[in-house]
């Protein structure tokens, strides 16, 4: 029977060594900072960002969106009384707005066009003039209008008698417009 001897380790050279110390050690300083330390998370959730509406309705006295004609005037003539009619919008949004309300094709039926002899006033709630002037060229401002407040104005149209102007011409003559409130959002 054969016995095998153990093999006898080389010696190792003193480079050798010195090499594999030194890389162990580099690997020992090296994996602290890899591995160990202190670490901490914060999370809020759900958040989110929502859109603002902008939406300015002409309304109702029952507070309803209105389409109908709010101002329907026939025979028409110099000195007639005024004819009034109240006007109301309603910011139906979310946001503040700025509106415009304003006339818009404003269009005569003939060449004697009714625009230059009417008369047309806007009043707010508390009977102040906030426009006084042809038909065509009404426009009011209202700087800020909070969701859900309505404004309420009266529009009134007149036909002064103005004795150095001939009125005859404007016999069956008509007019068709458009009354508008436009908005804007309010930025801060």
């Amino acid at each position: 029977m054969k016995f095998y001897e153990p093999q006898r380790l080389k010696k190792v050279g003193p480079a050798l060594l010195t090499l594999g110390i030194a890389a162990s050690c580099a690997f020992a300083l090296s994996a602290p900072s890899v591995f160990a330390g202190f670490t901490s998370r914060s999370v809020t959730t759900n958040n989110q960002a929502v859109a603002g509406r902008l939406l300015v309705e002409l309304v109702d006295a029952n507070g309803s969106i209105s389409t109908a004609p709010v101002m329907s005037v026939t025979g028409a003539m110099p000195a007639m009384p005024a004819k009034t009619s109240t006007v109301r919008f309603k910011n139906n949004g979310t946001l503040p707005a700025a509106v415009v309300f304003h006339s818009n094709n404003v269009t005569a039926s003939s060449a004697s066009n009714l625009d230059s002899v009417l008369v047309a006033r806007v009043l707010d709630s508390n009977n102040n003039q906030l426009y006084s002037g042809s038909l065509s060229g009404m426009s009011v401002n209202f700087a800020s209008v909070a969701p859900g407040a309505t404004v309420v104005l009266t529009l009134e149209l007149t036909w002064p008698d103005l004795p150095a102007v001939d009125d005859n011409p404007y016999q069956d003559a008509s007019l068709s417009f458009e009354l508008l409130a436009d908005a804007s959002a309010i930025t801060a």
